[in-house]
């Protein structure tokens, strides 16, 4: 599963004229990241479609959601959103069940099924850690880990 993330298809990325050496960074893992192919391959190790993997994980971050908030958060139309329901209820990962609050609609929950799903992509992400600094010091990880976590704080902040 290691790649470069500085070459895609034996072609070497264009670099950006980021003054901050950070922000070309995030950019190439993220472009690596939500690649279709490297995000099929962590998928189909964990056991999960590739296609159902994104709504798989973002039902078991936020649990149950109305489908036109998965749909939202998917960045998907409604029809698309609808198949790939259908997609979860037939794979035996999610399913509709009432909303408590408005009998009118539907919640999406994963089921036992989905969120055993939801575990193994988990385990999966932190087996590709692992992997990806295998060669770093404790101390290394240690202080990449809280760098990070104080970002990703940072930018969930920045979005309320």
């Amino acid at each position: 599963m290691a790649r470069s993330i500085d070459r895609l298809d034996g072609v070497t990325t264009p670099s950006l004229p980021y003054e901050r050496p950070i922000a070309a960074d995030l950019v190439r893992i993220v472009t690596a990241w939500t690649d279709d192919g490297y995000r099929a391959a962590v998928a189909m190790r964990a056991g999960v479609d590739p296609r159902l993997a994104t709504p798989v994980f973002v039902l078991a971050e936020a649990g149950a959601l109305r489908p036109g908030i998965l749909a939202h958060r998917l960045h998907a139309s409604p029809p698309a959103t609808s198949r790939l329901l259908a997609d979860l209820a037939a794979a035996g990962l999610a399913a509709r069940i009432p909303d408590p609050d408005d009998a009118r609609a539907a919640l999406v929950v994963l089921t036992d099924a989905g969120r055993r799903a939801a575990a193994a992509l988990a385990r999966e992400g932190d087996r590709l850690i692992d992997e990806l600094t295998a060669d770093w010091s404790p101390r290394e990880r240690e202080s990449f880990a809280a760098g990070l976590r104080r970002f990703a704080a940072a930018v969930t902040e920045s979005q309320s």
